[in-house]
């Protein structure tokens, strides 16, 4: 259960814990975190299977893009447009490096024919 409630995000595991136990009603926002880790949500929710909790934990967030969602989530609503317009920016150049590698090794491969 601390495993579940720390890749769900969970600072404390004691939330989880009052959940299964019955102590505390499940919230929505705290079903969202789940369903990224791989728990059948809608098992939760109806007691049904789904099967599709495998795809789900493909989404699981790793420590370091959790650590990025939180100091980002700390920022106010224009600090996150311009990390969103810089990152943004970067893959668009990283976008423009891979064109112009792959048209230097187009021309290379066609001058090593001729």
């Amino acid at each position: 259960m601390a495993e579940a409630a720390r890749q769900a995000g969970e600072k404390d595991p004691q939330g989880l814990k009052d959940v299964v136990g019955g102590r505390k009603r499940l919230s929505a926002e705290l079903l969202a975190k789940l369903a990224v880790t791989g728990i059948d949500t809608q098992y939760v929710l109806t007691g049904v299977r789904t099967g599709t909790a495998e795809p789900q934990a493909r989404f699981a967030l790793t420590p370091r893009k959790q650590k990025l969602l939180d100091l980002i989530e700390m920022l106010d609503e224009k600090g996150q447009e311009e990390i969103q317009e810089e990152l943004e920016k970067i893959k668009r150049m990283k976008e423009l490096e891979r064109e112009v590698a792959e048209l230097k090794q187009r021309a290379g491969g066609g001058q090593n024919k001729a």
